[in-house]
């Protein structure tokens, strides 16, 4: 590999035992090797082509999410859901009363609801090391912080633990809730997290989809990092019992119609961005045979 050729070159100029240091111009002396200018080009052709559809499928999640941010704003927020007569509710005068337990003005007939009245939390666990030849697909905090994917992991590597995963889950960060890691996690094999995760087990697709925008809200996070506790601010954590009391103005025919409307918005999201994670495994995978010739582009 290309790669190697240069580090092969700068050690047999390095001076210095314990800690050889590369010599400038040692550097100036390597020679590249000769690549065919036509194939430099169908192979820019093909790197391109691929980080053109990440970037497109990162430009469309922007916007899909800003969307269905957007949306619930406008429902839950401000209240200005479609009434019977498809007009905003709120704005078209529609009546109000005040909550004492969400200390606001809420749509009559509302009511405050919190969490674990509406959706359940799932324990359900496995220790992966008893099928060690599985590859599991795994949501852990470093990995989601660095690709904002699962790590791909043979069950025998994995030495605690985890929590399975199901295509009705949300899974919620109860760590440094400061930094939001909210997964909408799609049906796949093996699919397992951290225990670090609560998993908030949704009924169906569309009740998950309406979860997730409330795990995605800005007043849930702000309750989130308000009831944090820990003995520093690098390892603070929600308690779940206290993350599952957080109160939501509620009303079940409306939450439900929320949920429909906006499951596409996140579902095409949730494909984009896995999409987008294969492309990127495989612009990785093929760059560097690509550059040393293993790979031809026809």
């Amino acid at each position: 590999m290309f790669q190697d050729i240069f580090f092969d070159h700068m050690m047999r100029g390095s001076k210095g035992t314990k800690m050889p240091r590369g010599d400038k111009t040692q550097v100036m002396d390597f020679k590249i090797p000769d690549i065919d200018i036509g194939n430099q080009k169908k192979i820019a052709a093909v790197l391109s082509a691929l980080d053109a559809k990440i970037e497109l499928n990162n430009r469309i999640n922007a916007e899909l999410e800003a969307m269905a941010k957007t949306l619930y704003d406008y429902w839950f927020v401000q209240f200005d859901f479609p009434d019977v007569n498809g007009l905003p509710y709120k704005s078209s005068g529609g009546k109000m009363t005040y909550n004492p337990t969400l200390k606001r003005d809420i749509p009559k007939g509302w009511t405050a609801k919190p969490l674990k009245k509406i959706t359940g939390v799932s324990n359900e666990s496995l220790s992966p090391e008893l099928k060690p030849d599985i590859v599991f697909k795994h949501y852990s905090i470093p990995v989601y912080d660095d690709k904002k994917t699962y790590g791909l992991e043979y069950g025998s590597e994995i030495h605690s633990n985890k929590y399975l995963v199901t295509e009705n889950d949300v899974l919620v960060s109860k760590l440094n809730p400061q930094f939001s890691r909210i997964i909408y996690p799609i049906a796949e094999e093996n699919l397992i997290c951290s225990t670090e995760f609560v998993v908030w087990r949704a009924e169906s697709q569309i009740l998950k989809s309406y979860l997730y925008q409330i795990a995605k809200s800005d007043h849930f996070r702000v309750y989130c990092i308000q009831s944090a506790a820990g003995t520093s601010h690098s390892h603070k954590r929600v308690n779940p019992t206290v993350m599952m009391r957080y109160q939501v103005p509620y009303d079940e025919v409306i939450c439900r119609k929320f949920g429909g409307g906006v499951k596409p918005l996140i579902h095409k999201a949730a494909m984009n961005l896995a999409e987008t994670q294969h492309l990127t495994s495989l612009r990785d995978f093929l760059l560097p045979m690509l550059m040393n010739g293993q790979v031809q582009v026809g």
